[in-house]
């Protein structure tokens, strides 16, 4: 695809490090947390490796409800009903949580904006680690 520049091998390892030790502060901080994956839509915090270089983010988190709230959300949508409860109270949670994730990851050392994006909003990009200079 024009305008996309794959990653060099040692980009790639460097943000699956930086993914991995997202995981273990979110798991410090007590909250569910794992690498994302397309097939697995458990609850909790999703954290994904972006494979462009030409991207700023390195690392992005998402938030998953339970997959029950996220069925009755999606298929309230799909109907057009975007003022159910479902749809708000799912909404609600992932604007908080990215929030609350932000939050801690920041606590941590990290780098993150939410919001940037305006087709997911909730979204916590992260951008590196105030630490390893990443």
């Amino acid at each position: 695809m024009a305008g996309h520049e794959p990653l060099s091998a040692d980009e790639f390892a460097r943000r699956h490090r930086l993914a991995d030790r997202i995981v273990g502060e979110l798991r410090r901080a007590g909250l569910p947390a794992h690498l994302f994956d397309l097939s697995d839509r458990r609850p909790g915090a999703a954290v994904a490796v972006e494979k462009e270089a030409s991207e700023p983010s390195s690392v992005w988190v998402n938030w998953y409800v339970d997959p029950d709230l996220a069925r009755a959300a999606e298929d309230a949508i799909l109907h057009s009903r975007f003022d159910s409860f479902e749809a708000r109270h799912r909404g609600r949670i992932a604007v908080q949580m990215g929030e609350s994730i932000a939050g801690i990851l920041r606590s941590a050392g990290f780098r993150t904006e939410v919001g940037v994006d305006d087709i997911s909003p909730t979204t916590v990009y992260v951008v590196g680690d105030n630490e390893s200079g990443d």
